[in-house]
């Protein structure tokens, strides 16, 4: 009986072994995303972040030209005092108001509604992203890259408007 016994707890301690080692390979694999992304929160970070991309990508190839419907055409003026003094006709008022000449110094590509639109779009989805992460106590990794990038292209496109 004294075999018995040892033998039995020999093969439990395999057993248990094994089972350590299938469950340590099984929550690998359960979080091979990111530690600290839950699925419903991957599920929204994923296409916020695919939003950005594009978002990006439309900002920065708009420094290089048109895109057809995703930019618009603005002139940036700029007064030009050796043509002196300009006078306009105010509609609302019928007066006879005059200000400096304004010329076009130089014309920007920024994004249209389409884009900005888009923008608004991807940055709900990693609100929502973030804040399903929040809700388990973790940063939603994803969420968080996809608004900050979306964060970006918008100051550049703000600063590029100035």
């Amino acid at each position: 009986m004294a075999t018995d016994q040892s033998s039995r707890m020999f093969v439990q301690q395999i057993h248990q072994r094994a089972d350590a080692r299938y469950q340590s390979r099984r929550s690998k694999s359960l979080h091979s995303l990111n530690p600290g992304e839950s699925l419903a929160s991957s599920l929204m970070g994923i296409p916020c972040l695919a939003i950005s991309a594009i978002v990006l990508a439309v900002t920065f190839l708009a420094i290089l030209g048109p895109i057809e419907l995703w930019t618009y055409r603005h002139e940036v003026l700029k007064e030009k005092l050796s043509q002196g003094i300009q006078y306009r006709v105010d509609p609302e008022t019928r007066s006879l108001p005059s200000g400096p000449v304004m010329v076009v110094e130089r014309v920007i590509h920024l994004p249209a509604t389409r884009c900005r639109v888009l923008a608004l779009i991807g940055t709900a989805v990693g609100g929502a992203g973030l804040a399903l992460g929040w809700r388990k106590g973790r940063l939603a990794w994803l969420s968080a890259l996809g608004v900050a990038s979306i964060a970006v292209a918008m100051l550049v496109n703000l600063a590029r408007g100035l």
